[in-house]
Formats: structure tokens, C-alpha cells, sequence
């Protein structure tokens, strides 16, 4: 029995139209993305904090996230980013550490907090569980 999972390895193409890929990690880094948003957005209601606010916020979470995940993973691949300048920007290869993530999610939340002169820790509290939640789905499409 262990062999036929040993051998099982899932095609990482859930659709593909010509040209256009759709993969099992891009679903689910958008359904986590999504479901993190609605649970901020609910949290936010609780919360008394305007949901258009927490939704102006998750667009720059969202492109910082990306874009702290891609940092961080070539700063801890460095060498072979410098042998392979040109693999940075291939993001659909893979490459995205959540750390990164968070650390640039919590610098634009700082910013975003101080400039609508917003308590940083009330603003962290709606927006944690979203986060893990949306973690746990995307680690899904690791698999």
C-alpha cells in the first residue's frame, strides 16, 4: 500500500486552455486569499472597523505579500538566484516563503495603521486569523 502512494504524484495542471495554465497552487492561493478576506472582513464588523477600510488594506497585503514571499525565498537562495538572475522574476516556478510575507505584511500594516491613524494591534487582530486560516488552505497546494 505505501508503494502506491509513494509512486502517486498529482498533476500540478488543474486546467490548461492552449496556452493558459491554470495550477493547483495558483486555485488555492487564491481561494486562501479569499477566505482570509472574508474572515477579516467578518472580524472587522465585530470589530468596529470600516470593512471598506480592511478592504482597501488587503489590496496592498496581498501585492506586498507576493512580493515580500519572492524576496524573502531569493534572499535564502541567493546563490543561486546570482548564477540565475533571470529565475527571480519566473514566480510560476515556484519560490514564495510565507515569512517573507508576513514581514512585509507587517511593514505595510504599520504604515497603513499610522497613516488612517488606526490602532496597529486592533488592526493586527482582525486580520491574524484570516491569515492563518489562509495559510493553512494554501499549504494545500504545496501537495
Amino acid at each position: 500500500m505505501s508503494n502506491f502512494f509513494h509512486n502517486f504524484e498529482p498533476n500540478p495542471i488543474l486546467l490548461s486552455l492552449g496556452y493558459l495554465q491554470i495550477h493547483w497552487y495558483g486555485l488555492f492561493m487564491v481561494l486562501a486569499m479569499i477566505t482570509g478576506l472574508i474572515v477579516s472582513l467578518h472580524l472587522a464588523k465585530l470589530y468596529k472597523i470600516s470593512p471598506d477600510l480592511v478592504f482597501d488594506l488587503s489590496f496592498w497585503l496581498i501585492i506586498g505579500g507576493l512580493l515580500g514571499a519572492r524576496v524573502y525565498e531569493i534572499i535564502l537562495m541567493l546563490p543561486f538566484y546570482l548564477s540565475h538572475p533571470w529565475q527571480a522574476i519566473r514566480i510560476w516556478e515556484g519560490g514564495l516563503a510565507i515569512h517573507g510575507a508576513i514581514l512585509a505584511g507587517l511593514t505595510i500594516l504599520y504604515y497603513f495603521s499610522r497613516r488612517h491613524k488606526l490602532n496597529f494591534w486592533k488592526l493586527s487582530s482582525v486580520l491574524a486569523p484570516g491569515l492563518a486560516l489562509g495559510q493553512a488552505i494554501g499549504r494545500w497546494g504545496n501537495y
